[in-house]
């Protein structure tokens, strides 16, 4: 398993460090100041205090936006009701012939 020169260390990755040496010693360092080669490839290697930071997620909701989100799902909930009713209705009259 291997990563790609240009492809970034993400959550799936997790995994890999268990499995590839070159993906844990891509993030052995919390700041690398050395080069690392294995099999004669340079490793590239990630700051790990950048591989931890998590952004903060603010939640943010105007009125317009709550109005608007409120009315689609009023008709989300209406045009399943319909569906419904025309599956029960498909139903009945399967049952009946």
């Amino acid at each position: 398993i291997r990563l790609s020169a240009d492809s970034d260390i993400t959550v799936q990755s997790d995994i890999l460090e268990r499995v590839s040496f070159r993906a844990y010693a891509s993030i052995l360092y919390f700041n690398p100041r050395m080069k690392i080669y294995i099999q004669k490839e340079k490793v590239k290697t990630v700051r790990l205090d950048q591989q931890l930071y998590r952004l903060r997620k603010y939640e943010f909701s105007s009125k317009r936006f709550k109005v608007k989100s409120e009315l689609d799902a009023r008709e989300a909930a209406k045009e399943a009701k319909i569906a419904q009713e025309k599956a029960k209705e498909l139903e009945h009259a399967a049952d009946r012939k």
